[in-house]
């Protein structure tokens, strides 16, 4: 995660912050310390939405954490998003299907200023095992993935016309 941080630049303290899945609030945690103004997290569980809750040390009065079952309709038709300097999807968008991971893209293009960071995390960039055993599982247990196939998240990224400005972590 500190290496996705470093990659996708830092914020400054009167930057607002997007993040969809946010899992157990270890983003949100790094952010809210770096002393980020706002902090919006979209989470489908909400288990990991009171996992974070619990274990948050900080002042959340910066943030605002939302469990939605439907998070992409969330972010794509609730008023309550802005504009954000940067956006982070981190192992979310690789278990959507196609057409969704579209949308996601559009949405998060809508809500970032000018000049704003989308910071995409995807299997394509863990090591070679790790995709095989997902892609393993996923054959095996689909149902356990929401019934979704992986997708190649870089060749829709670069489909949608976003500049790349990283496209592997070391």
């Amino acid at each position: 995660l500190a290496t996705i941080r470093k990659r996708c630049g830092t914020t400054a303290s009167n930057d607002s912050v997007l993040e969809m899945g946010f899992g157990h609030g270890v983003l949100a945690h790094m952010l809210l310390q770096e002393g980020v103004e706002r902090y919006d997290g979209l989470e489908l569980s909400e288990g990991m939405l009171n996992l974070t809750l619990r274990r948050s040390t900080l002042d959340l009065s910066r943030a605002r954490l939302i469990q939605s079952a439907q998070p992409l309709e969330q972010l794509e038709n609730s008023p309550q998003f802005g504009l954000y300097v940067q956006a982070y999807a981190l192992f979310v968008l690789d278990t959507m299907a196609e057409a969704e991971v579209r949308r996601a893209l559009k949405a998060f293009r809508r809500h970032l200023k000018s000049g704003g960071t989308l910071c995409l995390s995807f299997l394509a960039d863990e090591p070679r095992w790790r995709v095989w055993l997902y892609k393993a599982a996923w054959r095996i247990l689909p149902a356990l993935f929401g019934g979704q196939r992986p997708v190649r998240l870089q060749r829709l990224v670069q489909d949608e016309d976003w500049l790349v400005l990283e496209d592997s972590l070391d």
